[in-house]
């Protein structure tokens, strides 16, 4: 081999050399940079959320519940006329005269004005079953709500609905009176708050922690009792027992916590 060749071979071998000692310079200052860069990542997850959780507020999330028992004290009985005539003028007239009768027997009872209200007038063509294009007469409708609050006269009343005119009972109802149910409702309210605060102070000393303020407050829904029946079945000497019903309120509470 001449002198020349192996001077070219020694100035390859030498560039060879350095660029792998580059090379591998860059490499470990990369893996230096990426090591680094991972490190300050981590360190950044760790440290952020225990200063967030540090700085913000601890809090508690409940529901509760209030109850409170009662008997309804009013009855709400639904009446109506129901008359069919070939004529609509003469029918709506017959209901008008036996509705009428229905009001006067509930007035000879002790009915106000503001206890007795028409909720239902109608008049619906009756058509012939062969041909349904032909109208062969009407049916009028007038139904009646009738609020009792003695109770004792609920039979007395659907005797005298029926005995003066009214020919479908269509029902009864007993619930709890506006006045009373105002009341009941503020008991079962106060009761479903102080639920909230009992589970809220008992889940927190088993968490080590303790309530130190409320922080918000929603009055969920309010169930009032209501029960209907057939008032078909209720005679006039029959004892009524409206049965014992009750008031239901709910609350979700957030207390914070320390």
């Amino acid at each position: 081999m001449s002198r020349q060749t192996l001077t070219w071979l020694g100035i390859i071998l030498t560039g060879v050399i350095v660029v792998a000692a580059f090379a591998a310079y860059a490499t470990t200052q990369l893996y230096t940079t990426q090591t680094e860069s991972l490190l300050r990542y981590l360190d950044s997850r760790i440290i952020t959320p225990a200063v967030a959780a540090e700085g913000g507020e601890r809090v508690i999330y409940v529901n509760g519940v209030g109850v409170v028992y009662t008997t309804p004290d009013e009855a709400v009985l639904q009446v109506t006329v129901e008359v069919s005539n070939t004529s609509a003028i003469a029918a709506q007239e017959e209901a008008s005269r036996r509705m009428a009768s229905v009001v006067d027997a509930m007035r000879s009872l002790g009915l106000r004005g503001e206890q007795m209200k028409t909720i239902g007038l109608t008049l619906t063509p009756i058509r012939d079953e062969k041909n349904v294009l032909r109208i062969i007469g009407y049916t009028a409708r007038n139904t009646l709500m009738v609020t009792l609050q003695d109770l004792s006269k609920v039979g007395e009343a659907v005797e005298k609905a029926t005995s003066s005119g009214a020919n479908i009972i269509d029902s009864l109802t007993f619930q709890v009176s506006n006045g009373k149910a105002k009341t009941l409702k503020s008991e079962a309210l106060t009761i479903a708050v102080q639920d909230a605060r009992s589970q809220a102070e008992v889940a927190a000393a088993a968490a080590g922690a303790k309530i130190i303020g409320l922080k918000s407050l929603t009055i969920g829904g309010i169930i009032l009792p209501t029960r209907t029946l057939l008032a078909e079945a209720v005679a006039k000497d029959t004892y009524i027992m409206p049965g014992e019903s009750q008031i239901t309120v709910s609350v979700s509470a957030v207390f914070l916590i320390e």
